[in-house]
């Protein structure tokens, strides 16, 4: 499984296999089509979706395929 994050300017790919990720859209996008080998058009396909529904956050399956985008929640730290 493998999810794609925004928050703000910060873009993160979490993997249930290899950890996670942080960096520019630009390079979050190189690293999933380059080390997770998930295809362009499916990245793009889930971008569109995601900013289409106003969502901050992509899931594409085991096979590498968008699956759904979805709001993501940071939990807030309490002092």
């Amino acid at each position: 499984m493998y999810e794609v994050y925004k928050f703000d300017n910060e873009w993160q790919v979490h993997t249930s296999y290899d950890g996670a990720y942080a960096g520019s859209f630009k390079e979050i996008m190189k690293f999933c089509m380059k080390e997770i080998r998930v295809p362009a058009y499916e990245l793009e396909a889930a971008v569109a979706t995601m900013e289409q529904n106003g969502h901050n956050a992509i899931h594409f399956g085991v096979n590498r395929t968008f699956i759904y985008s979805f709001t993501k929640y940071l939990k807030k730290q309490e002092n």
